[in-house]
């Protein structure tokens, strides 16, 4: 949760974070390895924490909503308070971020990891969404990627490549169920030319009389697609996510949901994400966050509550709060 002073009402307001983006598991190359677990995660946030904070302070005047330090206090739910202090180290014990939808690192850099690594970053995904101390803040996903079946999870992620020929396969009744529950279907989007085949599976399963997807779309880099991102936003159902996001071409994106979304709130069709560790594809996770609090993008804490959290939450059933999950 951040704690922010809205400047021109003179409040204080405390917003839910969701990271709507995260991978996690290890990268081996050689006799080089590297962990990227929940707890690497949560240190990273807390430098992202600390780097907002500087911007603040540096640039106050840019801030609608400026984040403030002495509010730390309200925002760790009091009932964690017992099973984080005996299972985390206090230096990683970040809550700037309160809950995060996790999925298993296959690649970095576009580059596939070995079966090897991705069945090990798989399984360690899904153990420590469902054990303490992880597992009240993390949420898995059903992953369908590359051809998998996967694990259930409150939602289901593919890319283009499973979209193709999904329909005619026993996975795509999995993936069906999905999209008639409501729940939240993530795309991975590389490029442009991913898009026709996304266009295609919509119509598919329009001919098929199934509902439209609550779709969850992120791509690699905003840059890659230039002005053209607003094509993605225009798709019914579909939310973009912030991953991969430079500030300009966010700011185009904002204008452009302004300017055509009529009654529904133009903040309904973006979503929190920060494709965690790929996080350099844009601009820096503090520096997209600043501009969502900015003067300059003037949005409502209403706004900035749907971006953070509850546009995603509001696809999920009731979920017992804090309870860790047994099989």
């Amino acid at each position: 949760m951040i704690v922010v002073e809205d400047i021109e009402n003179k409040e204080i307001k405390p917003l839910f974070m969701v990271d709507s983006f995260v991978q996690l598991g290890s990268v081996r190359a050689g006799v080089e390895a590297r962990s990227f677990d929940p707890s690497r995660l949560l240190s990273y946030y807390g430098r992202v924490e600390g780097q907002l904070y500087d911007l603040a302070s540096t640039y106050p005047g840019a801030f609608r909503y400026l984040p403030r330090r002495a509010y730390a206090y309200l925002k760790r739910p009091p009932i964690l308070t017992e099973i984080h202090s005996s299972g985390l180290d206090p230096s990683n014990a970040s809550w700037f971020v309160d809950l995060f939808f996790s999925r298993p690192l296959i690649a970095i850099g576009g580059q596939q990891l070995s079966e090897q690594q991705q069945s090990k970053n798989i399984e360690s995904t899904q153990r420590w969404s469902e054990q303490l101390p992880h597992s009240p803040r993390f949420y898995s996903l059903q992953d369908m990627r590359h051809g998998r079946t996967g694990m259930p999870g409150w939602g289901v992620v593919l890319n283009p490549a499973d979209l193709e020929k999904l329909e005619s396969t026993p996975r795509g009744s999995m993936a069906r169920r999905y999209v008639e529950s409501g729940l939240p279907t993530f795309v991975e989007l590389d490029g442009p030319d991913d898009l026709d085949i996304l266009m295609k599976w919509l119509i598919q399963l329009k001919n098929a009389k199934t509902n439209s997807p609550n779709l969850l779309l992120s791509v690699r880099s905003y840059k890659d697609w230039g002005s053209g991102i607003t094509k993605l936003v225009e798709i019914p159902g579909a939310k973009l996510l912030t991953c991969g996001a430079t500030i300009g071409l966010l700011s185009t994106v904002v204008s452009f949901l302004r300017n055509t979304t009529g009654a529904a709130p133009w903040s309904s069709k973006l979503v929190f994400g920060s494709a965690y560790p790929e996080t350099h594809t844009g601009d820096s996770i503090s520096e997209v966050l600043s501009f969502l609090l900015s003067r300059n993008l003037a949005a409502s804490a209403d706004d900035l509550q749907r971006i953070l959290a509850t546009n995603l939450l509001s696809l999920l059933p009731p979920r017992p709060a804090y309870l860790e999950y047994l099989s």
